[in-house]
């Protein structure tokens, strides 16, 4: 089955976070500004005391740089071996995306699972020790017709100075 798989590094997009977020227990979605969708902004004043409480919890937020970001492309592509023949990867400073066909013997949560502790621990050699990713991921399945618009999406990071690559066995 293939899945959009999306997860965030540790501190990013809170709760208050000026392009778009869900609250706590993810009970009401807010949408972001005109920028990231069509939705209707969110007059950020409202939010504001909720981001800096979150913000005030968290220690700092996690940004990859560009060696880091290679590291954590080359994790997830020596995972995406032992379970996929493809896969499109893009590691922002802030989160990544991975559009990857996945055997239905192996769920979502496995493949993250290990995908975000191996690169974690190749991360602490940079010095980024505790935790890097934020707890929860985001998987959508992604029907065929769907799959080269969901490539191109992922691909379309690298204008965001992303590390992109197209993982084939």
């Amino acid at each position: 089955m293939r899945f959009l798989i999306t997860w965030t590094t540790y501190g990013c997009w809170l709760p208050g976070d000026r392009r778009g977020f869900r609250t706590r227990r993810t009970k009401e979605f807010v949408p972001p500004p005109a920028r990231y969708s069509d939705g209707e902004p969110y007059e950020p004043q409202k939010y504001k005391h909720l981001y800096e409480h979150c913000l005030s919890e968290t220690k700092t937020p996690i940004c990859l740089n560009k060696r880091q970001k290679h590291t954590v492309v080359d994790c997830i592509a020596e995972i995406c071996s032992a379970f996929a023949s493809e896969a499109t990867i893009a590691v922002t400073e802030n989160h990544v995306h991975i559009f990857i066909d996945l055997p239905s013997d192996v769920t979502t949560g496995y493949f993250c699972s290990r995908a975000k502790s191996v690169s974690s621990l190749r991360l602490s050699s940079y010095g980024l020790k505790g935790r890097v990713w934020a707890r929860r991921y985001h998987a959508k399945r992604i029907p065929a017709g769907d799959a080269d618009r969901t490539r191109r999406y992922v691909s379309s990071h690298k204008n965001e100075d992303a590390v992109v690559v197209e993982f084939r066995q």
